[in-house]
């Protein structure tokens, strides 16, 4: 058994409490002790009854909060929007940088694209001077 309540049962045994008849009274214990005079101070007992509970009754009748719902919505409805603007910029840069990597390489096919012509040019040039020589000496010999 707890010091406080054999301390309580001997001042009510002694009279000083008198009987505790209803079933609602809470025996509430404080235990305080200044750091000064700890010794000399253990600690003081307090009768309290028991507040009924009207709480619940009134918290089932009135209906909606509509002041919590509003400040949930207010706290969390421009959260979950901000995220999903980040979420779509992120997705978004992202698309951008894998258009950037795709144009680089068509940049390069284009310009391996550009010198390979030239040198087709190049050769075709050679081909034609080729077969005009050869259409000359056909004109020549025949």
């Amino acid at each position: 058994m707890h010091p406080c309540m054999i301390e309580l049962l001997a001042r009510q045994r002694a009279g000083g409490l008198g009987m505790i008849a209803e079933p609602r009274v809470a025996i509430v214990a404080a235990l305080w002790a200044d750091e000064a005079n700890q010794s000399t101070q253990k600690g003081a007992f307090e009768m309290r009854e028991e507040r009924p509970m009207t709480a619940t009754r009134i918290l089932a009748a009135s209906g909606t909060n509509y002041t919590a719902i509003g400040i949930i919505l207010g706290i969390f409805v421009p959260i979950c929007a901000a995220v999903a603007a980040i979420v779509g910029c992120y997705y978004r840069l992202q698309r951008h940088r894998a258009d950037a990597v795709a144009m680089a390489a068509y940049r390069k096919l284009a310009e391996e694209a550009v010198a390979s012509q030239a040198g087709l040019r190049d050769q075709l040039a050679k081909l034609t001077g080729h077969v005009s020589a050869t259409g000359q000496l056909m004109r020549d010999v025949g």
